[in-house]
C-alpha cells in the first residue's frame, strides 16, 4: 500500500511538473524562451536554453560554442543591433524555426503580422533535445540573397556540404517557405497543454499532501510494551503483598 501511495504521489509531482515529456508544444516553448534570450542577451542565461555541448551557426559554418555565441550577442548589443523574432515559431521535425531581423533598436514586444514575418531577412533553427537546444543555425532567405546579388543554388550547395539543412520550400521564397512550416507542423504542436500552468498547481499539493499524511500514518510505530525491566519490578512488588497479606496479619 505504501509503495502504490508513493508511485501516487510521484506521478502526481510529474504531471503538475511536466517532467520526462517534450512534446511539440514544449518544443515550441522551448524556443520562444530562447529567442527572448538572443534579443536580450544581457538578462539571459544561455545555460538554461542550451546543453553544455550546444553549437550555434550565423549565416554560415562558423561554429559558435554556447558561450562564444553569448559573448557574440553582448557584443552585438553593445553596437545596439538585436536579434529579433519577427515571426511565430515553427515546430519543426528536429524542434523549431522562425524569421529573425536585425533591428538597430530592441523593440518593445515581439511583431508576429504576417509582413513583419515575410520580410524578415533571416531563418533560425534549433534542434531540441531534452528540453534544451544542442544546434542552432541560420539562413538568409532567398529574397535577402538576391539584395545581396548572389545566386541561390550556390548557397544551398554550400548549406548542403556544411549539413546545415534549409527549410521546406525555402528556394520557393519566403511566403511559400513560411506556408509550408505552418503545414508541416503536427497536429499536437497545436493542442493546449493540460498540466501547463499554475490553476493546476495548488490542487495537486493538496492531494500530495494528503497522499503524504496517509503514508506517514501508516508508518507510524504501534506503542511498544513496557520494558522487560518495568514488568519484573511490578511482579516482584505484586508478590511481596501477597506474602504480607491483609494489614496486620503476618504470614502463616
Amino acid at each position: 500500500m505504501r509503495t502504490l501511495l508513493g508511485m501516487s504521489l510521484l506521478a502526481l509531482i510529474c504531471a503538475g511538473s511536466g517532467c520526462g515529456v517534450i512534446g511539440p508544444a514544449s518544443a515550441r516553448q522551448v524556443a520562444e524562451r530562447f529567442s527572448d534570450a538572443v534579443e536580450r542577451p544581457t538578462d539571459a542565461n544561455f545555460a538554461d536554453h542550451l546543453t553544455a555541448d550546444a553549437v550555434v551557426y550565423l549565416q554560415g559554418p562558423a561554429r559558435l560554442s554556447a558561450a562564444a555565441f553569448h559573448n557574440y550577442l553582448l557584443e552585438a548589443q553593445r553596437g545596439h543591433t538585436y536579434f529579433h523574432r519577427a515571426s511565430q515559431v515553427y515546430v519543426t521535425p528536429a524542434g523549431a524555426g522562425w524569421m529573425v531581423e536585425i533591428l538597430k533598436d530592441q523593440p518593445g514586444q515581439v511583431d508576429t503580422t504576417t509582413a513583419a514575418a515575410e520580410q524578415a531577412p533571416l531563418w533560425m533553427e534549433a534542434t531540441i533535445q531534452d528540453g534544451r537546444i544542442s544546434r542552432a543555425w541560420m539562413h538568409p532567405t532567398v529574397e535577402t540573397l538576391k539584395a545581396l546579388h548572389q545566386p541561390a543554388e550556390t548557397y544551398a550547395a554550400k548549406a548542403a556540404a556544411d549539413q546545415l539543412p534549409l527549410p521546406p520550400a525555402w528556394r520557393d521564397g519566403t511566403p511559400a517557405m513560411l506556408a509550408a512550416a505552418r503545414a508541416a507542423e503536427p497536429e499536437e504542436a497545436h493542442a493546449p497543454t493540460v498540466f501547463s500552468g499554475e490553476p493546476f498547481l495548488l490542487p495537486l499539493l493538496g492531494l500530495g499532501a494528503v497522499v503524504v499524511r496517509l503514508l506517514l500514518a501508516r508508518r507510524r510505530p504501534a506503542p511498544t510494551a513496557p520494558a522487560r525491566g518495568t514488568l519484573l519490578l511490578e511482579l516482584s512488588s505484586r508478590r511481596q503483598l501477597a506474602r504480607k497479606g491483609p494489614r496486620g496479619s503476618s504470614p502463616p
